[in-house]
This record gives structure tokens, C-alpha cells and sequence, in this order.
């Protein structure tokens, strides 16, 4: 039995009774039968805890029990003044030296349920199996939690948990799965549950599906209901026509179709938009009519609140292909909100993503009598409301549009921002991608205790506290939940900034390794927690492809730039130069023992990874809990996993998507070996980028460099892949308004300022493109305005920093200044999957330099290239005198700027200074 004592002596697993805590393995839950609900919470609460511990509390209905501990869960009305109709108080009480009770009281049934959350939650839940040791429990108590008071801060506590085709989870979910997730998010204090009919926005039926969706509707209303939680229905007003007979017994038929199916239905939610958009006017006579309908044979008690979200201009869904102007749609709709007719039937209104104006602004045009919900998009991270901005151009491209996206200190600063306007939150998801998120908006919106542990807590220390709770509780992280926390918080971090030279993604590689070294079996199950090392590979496995992309490119760039310096430049020096680009992605070779890879740390037990793992390991990490966590719990990470498309969550399907230059130089190299006359039209455009700029490296060119940046790539070299910074003598961030760095979460619906965007590889021809080389990394991310309010936008430069030795115009010898600029073509400045269908359009534009025009309103252009334009003397005269160059972009109609109609992007932009014209320099190129 070698193995056996090779086992006990590994087995390092320790489940003593932590220092400060009680015991509570032997318990009795308590409950009245005068209520059914608590025998419900009773049975949640007994298995909530065997799942965690092994240990089997029972229940009863008498009011003594002969268990060491008691559970006393108590209605008491007399509360209501004290916590409110949702808030709890939790006693403990040591009575006869060990045995303990503890009561959870509150004024409400669902008050009772809460307080059965928070118990469980600071309760340590452990136990351990294995082939040298037998069952062992761990049950337990801090003794300090002697009391708990606690009342939610928000009203309105609600996430949307949808079971239809669009999403890249839920889909797959069988009831049993449905009820589990809407019951993990009860227990932090979500109090309403959305949920989304079949016939709208949506296809029909998934392959996913486990029962039909209406039977879903059903099952997801029942149990709701038996937790005494609220149901919302986001119902669009999808039927195009309600205005005669006919066409309104069509949409009679839908309503009864789904209404007959929900036993419980607290809250109709029509958005005026995102599907919609019909004007103001009309949206509201059939949301009065859908309304009454309702009331009337269905749910006479049913709230209904309405949103606008006018700002995409165009409504495909319903036909609405003639462009509205968002703001004055919606100033319409806020002339309709002060009318007695619709405040006679509507109950709230919802701020929701695509409306126009920022929350503030929105809550001050709203009349008092209606409060206002807010509807934050939790689960896309571009093409979204909430864009991230600040990461790194490989996981923009990588991670799509609805990727794992734990943001939390993100979503506490937008949550400070936002909630003060609101009644709550009402959480917009579509799958489990955004888990985190989801418990962080709840327990922000829940918020400190009267009496307990978060007594007068700061909202980061709420935040900390409910990410130790979460990798606890749900990802059963009891022994290494510290490092969990820290992995959370550095998968955020990894989003912001270079990824070549983050901190944090190199931190990350120790901390996943180290827990995941020591996971048991059973913790391998757990889908949450699996979640996470997804996404922790999948950023490690990008970094290490970016590390070796970088290192391959810099090399060959090098190689160009001694060899063009040298004069020795044939097709063979383009040849060779290819040799540098072959990147080696296995290793080790196939000669060299498992014993000596770099990627295990031991072969004997190969899924322990090293922190030094190849790409050759990592993907298959990540190959293996894409597949495993399909399994779990249907994720669609891949179309291959049943997803409908990479901007549906199949983002793992871009994992090769080329991160740094090496397909692109290769490209270049191959073209220059031609004769020009025999080169593409766009390799002409690629060879003039590449040229121009490896003759400004090497001071070949008449024009110096004064001024570099690629937007959304801002560090970069701007010869692609070439491991050296721009010349940038003013950061990007002092050249964009407002001219200083953005926090983190700032500004987080960008109605203040430029959208930094990226490259959707969700859309086929440019997938295809990029992969062909046809798409530099610096044409991959631009500067965008998607607002009026920032259409017409400006750069500022400090002229001492650009021309530190130009005082006056005479300085400049007859020197030119010029832009030169690429602006993203229609080749480029379009989305794909949902998003291709609203015809993504440059408008446009003029430029102008400190007051005189430097180029008039030009079209988009069919391709993407650069342009280069001299700044007129005046306007260089100005900018010395006053000591600041500003640059402006001016489209045509700035009212009509939205999301689908922008000013023409801008890539990446030059400030050039060129000698007179009669000096010229003869090029070796």
C-alpha cells in the first residue's frame, strides 16, 4: 500500500475548529407552522449547509430541541420601525455553557429569508474526504456575531436571470439550475428576480434549451413566489401595430399566451427603446393599453414602469429604419412623464442603457411623483453602456463584447455615481459572465448594518467583505478565500493599462498556481470558481502570446532598420527578415522528458502548473474548462459549445486572434519582395505606413517626429511591433479632455468625453482580415465621440513641449507643421452579430486648427490609411502665441451623432515638423 502512504503523508489538510468560533454541527432548525414560507427557508438553510459541510441539521416545529444548537427562524411584526420590511436581526446566545441559539427575526417572510442569507454567509462551511482520512466536518460560528441588525439602504434589489436563446448560459439551465441561481443571489439580498418572454427580441427556441420556455417562465415564477420574491417581466412593446382590431387581438394573444403562464408577476417593465423606439406618444398609448390589459385580467396589483433608451437612433426589430434624433425623442418622452394620463398608470421609470443624458440630468427632468430604477448593463464590456476603456488592446480584441468581467471596484465607483438618483437597481445580464458584478450591485445597494460587523462600514468595506463571502460561500473557497479575493481584484486590474508592463498580471500567475495546486476533487466542480481560472488562464495565456509576439517583431524590426540604415535592401533582407516572425508556441520539445518542462511542477501530478507555463499549456487549461464548464452549466464560451455567436460569449473562440504585428509584417515583408506595380491596392496603403515610419526611425526622413499616438494603444511605437515608446513629450491623457487621467469607473457611460474603441472582431470580414494581415495593431483601437454633447471634439498640445526651441515664428525657418492622421474607414468602423444589422457609419468631418480650417468635411474614406495635412500659418502664428496647439473635429450634423452615425474615428495621429519645401532629402527606400 506504498500509494496509500504516499497519500497520508501529502495530506496537509487541516479542518480545526478556527480560534474564536463555535461549533454548530449538531443542529435543530426551528419554525412555526403557522407560516409555510419558513418551512421552506428551513429546508434552504439545512441543505445550504450539508452541500458546504456534510453536516445534516434537521427541523422541527416544536419550540425545544435536544441538539446542541438551535436555529430559531421568527416572524415578528414589531420590527417593521426598527429594520423595515426587509431588513433582519440575528441573536446569539450561549445558554448552559455550550449550547448555543441563534434567531433570525424579521417583520417579513422574505426579511426572514434574508437573514438566513446573511447567517450562512458568515458561517465557515468545510469539509474533507480522502483516501487516508475519513469524513471530516467543519460547522461554525464567530462568537463576536452576537448580534446582527441590518436593513437594506435600496428598495429595489433585482437582477435579470433570463432563461432564452440570446444568452450565453441560461439557455442550458435546467429548473433546478434556475432555482439554485436565483436563490445563491436571495441569499446576499437580491430581492426581484427579471425574467424575459419568448416572441420578441429573440429566436424562438436554442439548441441549449432544457425544457420550453414557457414552462421556464412558469417554474421561475413558482419558486420566486414560494421565496416571496418579486417577478419583473421585461416585455418590449414588439408588436409594430396596435391600432386596429385586428392587430390588436395579435397582441392580446401574446399577452394571454404569457401571462396565463406566470402564477406570480409583481412588475411590466417596457423599454422605450433597445428593442423600441416608437415615439413618445405612441409608446405610451400601448403601454396604457398592454398595461390595463393586464390589470385587468391578470395581475390587478402589478407595477409598470417604463424606460426611453432612444440613443441608437434606429429600431431594426420594429421596422423603424428612418433615423430619429435620440435627444429630441426623448425630451418627448419626458413630456409624455408629466402628463396625469400616463402618471394614472405608470407606476416608475427606468434609467437603462442608450439613454440620452447621464443619471443626474435625467432624474432632475423626471416629475418628483415617479421614482426612477436604475437598469446598469452588467455584462457587456464594449459596444455597451459600461465600457471598459483602460485595458489593453489584446483583450479588447480577445474578450468581444460578453466576456467574465469581474469590475468591482469599477462598479462601486459607478454605483456611488449612479444610485443616489435611484430607488435600487434592476441589473441588466445576460448569462453568469457577469456573476461577480451581480453580487457586488446587490450588496452596495444593501449597504452597512444598524448593529454588527459592517456597523457604519465604508462602501469598500462592504465591498471587501461581500467578495470574501462570495469566494467562500459560493466558490467554496473556506481555505485559500484570501487568495481567491486577490485573484478577483487582479483579473480587474489586468484590464487596466499596458499588459506588457502590469504588475498585476504577473502576480496573477503565483496566486492562480497557488490555489489551484490545492484544490480537492470537489472543489474542481465548482462552476464559479472554475469561472474564475478561466479567465485567469485565458489572460496569462494572452499575455504570454503578446510577450512572444513582441519578442519575434522587435527582433525583425531591428533587423530592418541596421539593414535599411546599411543600404542593403533586396528581396532576400525581406526574406530573412520573415525568419524572425516564426514564433515557436510548444515547448518542450518533443525530445525533452515531461520531467524537465517548464509548465508542471511535477510530471507526476500534471495539473499542477507551474507559474512558467508555455502556450502550449495554457491553452489547454483553458481549452479544458471551456469544455468543462459547458458541461457544467451549458456556458457557451465557444459556437462550438452551442453559443450563437463569438458577441454572444463565445469569446474563447478568439483566443488566436493575432495580438501584435507578426501576421501583419509578415504581410509587408512578402509585398516588398514584389515590384510596387505588382502589389495590392491595400498592401500599397500597409507598405506606405511601414515605410514611412522605418525611414523616420532611422532619420531618413524630411520630416521629424514631434508628436505619436496610437488612441486605445497610447504606448505603442509608432512603427508596428517594434518594442520602443512613441515620441510623446505630452501624454495622451493631457492632449484629451479633460487633460488628466480618468479614474477608474469616472465618466462610465462616456457622456463626457471620447470613447476609446476597439476593433469588433465580432464581425466576420474584419476576423478574417486581421488574421490576414490586412489590420496593423495601431489601426486596431480609436478615438470615438457616440454623443452630441462630445461630437465636436479637441486635442490640446503644449507648443513648449512640442517645439521646446520655437519661441516665435522665425524659430520655425519656413518649417511646416503638420497632422498627419489615420482615420478608421469604412473597412474597419463597423460591428458584427447583432450590432452589424445597425450599419455602423462614419459622418462626415472637418478639422480645424486653433480657429482656421484644415482640411474641409470629408467622407469617410472606403479603406483605412493615412493622411497628411499642413497647418495653415495663421493658425501655427496662433498656436505659438498663445502657447497651446488645439486641434478640433467638426461633423456635419453634431445633433445627429449616436453610436451608429460617429465623426470620422481617428487611429492614430501625427504632429509632424517638415522642412520647406525647396529642402529634400533623397530616401534609400
Amino acid at each position: 500500500m506504498g500509494w496509500l502512504d504516499n497519500w497520508k503523508a501529502g495530506d496537509d489538510a487541516n479542518l480545526n475548529l478556527p480560534e474564536g468560533h463555535v461549533p454548530l454541527i449538531n443542529t435543530t432548525i426551528l419554525y412555526s407552522t403557522e407560516n409555510t414560507r419558513h418551512k421552506k427557508y428551513a429546508e434552504i438553510l439545512s441543505q445550504e449547509v450539508y452541500k458546504r459541510s456534510r453536516c445534516e441539521w434537521n427541523s422541527a416545529t416544536s419550540e425545544k430541541s435536544n441538539s446542541q444548537s438551535e436555529v430559531l427562524l421568527k416572524y415578528n411584526p414589531g420590527l417593521e420601525s426598527q429594520v423595515g420590511l426587509e431588513g433582519y436581526v440575528i441573536e446569539t446566545k450561549s445558554e448552559n455553557g455550550n449550547e448555543i441559539c441563534i434567531t433570525i427575526s424579521a417583520a417579513s417572510d422574505r426579511g426572514v429569508l434574508f437573514g438566513v442569507g446573511r447567517l450562512l454567509r458568515e458561517m465557515t462551511l468545510d469539509f474533507e474526504v480522502s483516501y487516508s482520512r475519513e469524513l471530516e466536518k467543519l460547522c461554525s460560528l464567530p462568537k463576536h456575531l452576537d448580534l446582527i441588525v441590518s436593513r437594506p439602504q435600496y428598495k429595489m434589489r433585482q437582477h435579470q436571470v433570463a432563461y432564452r436563446p440570446k444568452t450565453n448560459s441560461y439557455d442550458a439551465f435546467t429548473p433546478e439550475m434556475m432555482h439554485q441561481e436565483i436563490l445563491d443571489l436571495v441569499l446576499f439580498g437580491t430581492n426581484a428576480i427579471e425574467i424575459i418572454p419568448p416572441g420578441v427580441d429573440d429566436a424562438m427556441q436554442s439548441p441549449n434549451f432544457s425544457i420550453p420556455w414557457l414552462d421556464m417562465l412558469t417554474s421561475v415564477s413558482s419558486y420566486c413566489d414560494s421565496l416571496d420574491i418579486n417577478v419583473s417581466m421585461w416585455y418590449p412593446a414588439f408588436f409594430k401595430k396596435y391600432d386596429t382590431p385586428e392587430l390588436l387581438s395579435v397582441a392580446q394573444e401574446h399577452w394571454d399566451l404569457i401571462f396565463s403562464h406566470l402564477p406570480r408577476l409583481d412588475v411590466l417593465f417596457v423599454p422605450g427603446g433597445d428593442p423600441g423606439g416608437r415615439p413618445a406618444a405612441e409608446l405610451f398609448e400601448v403601454v396604457e393599453v398592454q398595461a390595463k390589459y393586464m390589470r385587468e385580467k391578470y395581475f390587478p396589483d402589478a407595477e409598470v414602469w417604463v424606460s426611453s433608451q432612444y440613443g441608437l437612433s434606429v429600431s431594426v426589430d420594429l421596422g423603424l429604419d428612418e433615423p430619429w434624433v435620440p435627444l429630441v425623442q426623448e425630451q418627448q418622452w419626458m413630456q409624455e412623464l408629466r402628463t396625469e394620463r400616463v402618471q394614472s398608470f405608470l407606476t416608475g421609470v427606468v434609467y437603462g442603457p442608450w439613454s440620452c443624458v447621464p443619471i443626474h440630468e435625467f432624474r432632475a427632468q423626471i416629475p418628483e411623483v415617479l421614482p426612477l430604477r436604475n437598469y446598469p448593463d452588467l455584462c457587456h464590456v464594449q459596444t455597451a453602456e459600461l465600457p471598459v476603456t483602460r485595458w489593453d488592446l489584446s483583450f479588447a480584441l480577445t474578450n468581444n463584447r460578453e466576456s467574465i468581467n469581474p469590475r468591482p471596484i469599477e462598479m462601486l465607483k459607478i454605483f456611488q455615481d449612479q444610485a443616489p438618483y435611484t430607488i435600487g437597481c434592476g441589473c441588466y445580464s445576460e448569462g453568469v459572465n457577469d456573476d461577480i458584478n451581480k453580487y457586488v450591485w446587490t450588496a452596495l445597494h444593501w449597504g452597512d448594518d444598524v448593529e454588527g460587523p459592517l456597523k457604519n462600514a465604508a462602501p469598500n468595506d462592504v465591498l471587501n467583505s461581500l467578495l470574501t463571502q462570495y469566494v467562500k460561500f459560493l466558490a467554496d473557497q473556506q481555505r485559500r478565500h484570501k487568495e481567491l479575493v486577490e485573484c478577483i481584484y487582479m483579473l480587474e486590474q489586468n484590464w487596466n493599462g499596458n499588459l506588457l508592463e502590469n504588475p498585476s498580471i504577473v502576480k496573477l500567475q503565483q496566486v492562480t498556481t497557488a490555489i489551484e495546486n490545492h484544490l480537492t476533487p470537489r472543489h474542481r466542480k465548482n462552476w464559479r470558481l472554475n469561472m474564475l481560472l478561466f479567465r485567469s488562464y485565458y489572460d496569462l495565456l494572452l499575455y504570454t502570446r503578446l510577450v512572444q509576439s513582441y519578442n519575434a517583431t522587435n527582433n525583425a524590426i531591428e533587423f530592418v532598420l541596421e539593414n535599411v540604415s546599411n543600404g542593403i535592401i533586396d528581396s532576400k533582407m525581406w526574406e530573412k527578415a520573415k525568419d524572425f516572425i516564426e514564433i515557436p508556441y510548444s515547448d518542450p520539445a518533443m525530445s525533452i522528458s515531461s520531467f524537465e518542462s517548464p509548465s508542471t511542477l511535477s510530471a507526476i501530478n500534471v495539473t499542477q502548473l507551474s507559474s512558467k507555463a508555455t502556450v502550449t499549456h495554457l491553452y489547454a487549461k483553458v481549452n479544458a474548462l471551456a469544455a468543462v464548464l459547458y458541461h457544467q452549466i451549458g456556458y457557451q464560451l465557444s459556437i462550438g459549445y452551442g453559443s450563437q455567436h463569438r458577441q454572444r460569449g463565445a469569446y474563447f473562440d478568439l483566443v488566436w486572434a493575432p495580438l501584435g504585428d507578426v501576421i501583419y509584417l509578415n504581410r509587408i515583408f512578402t509585398a516588398l519582395q514584389l515590384p510596387p506595380l505588382d502589389r495590392r491596392v491595400i498592401d500599397k496603403v500597409l507598405v506606405e505606413r511601414f515605410l514611412t515610419t522605418v525611414l523616420e526611425h532611422i532619420g531618413e526622413s524630411k520630416q521629424k517626429v514631434l508628436w505619436y499616438a496610437s488612441f486605445g494603444d497610447s504606448e505603442a511605437s509608432d512603427l508596428p511591433g517594434r518594442l520602443t515608446k512613441p515620441t510623446q513629450p505630452i501624454p495622451v491623457s493631457r492632449v484629451i479632455a479633460p487633460y488628466r487621467e480618468y479614474e477608474l469607473g469616472e465618466d462610465a457611460v462616456v457622456y463626457d468625453r471620447c470613447l476609446t474603441e476597439f476593433l469588433d472582431c465580432s464581425n466576420d470580414e474584419i476576423y478574417r482580415d486581421l488574421h490576414n494581415g490586412k489590420i496593423p495593431r495601431c489601426w486596431r483601437s480609436q478615438l470615438t465621440s457616440i454623443w452630441p454633447r462630445t461630437a465636436k471634439h479637441h486635442m490640446q498640445f503644449e507648443v513648449s513641449k512640442l517645439l521646446p526651441d520655437v519661441k516665435n515664428m522665425d524659430d520655425l525657418n519656413g518649417d511646416e507643421i503638420c497632422v498627419r492622421l489615420t482615420y478608421l474607414g469604412d473597412d474597419l468602423n463597423k460591428h458584427g452579430g447583432d450590432w452589424e444589422e445597425l450599419n455602423r457609419k462614419g459622418m462626415p468631418t472637418r478639422m480645424i486648427a486653433n480657429g482656421c480650417q484644415v482640411h474641409s468635411y470629408l467622407d469617410p474614406p472606403e479603406i483605412s490609411r493615412m493622411q497628411t495635412y499642413s497647418l495653415p500659418y495663421p493658425a501655427i502664428r496662433n498656436a505659438i502665441e498663445s502657447g497651446m496647439l488645439i486641434l478640433e473635429w467638426e461633423p456635419i450634423l453634431r445633433e445627429k451623432v449616436t453610436y451608429i452615425s460617429v465623426p470620422l474615428p481617428i487611429a492614430e495621429l501625427w504632429i509632424l515638423r517638415s522642412p520647406s519645401k525647396g529642402d529634400s532629402t533623397k530616401s534609400k527606400l
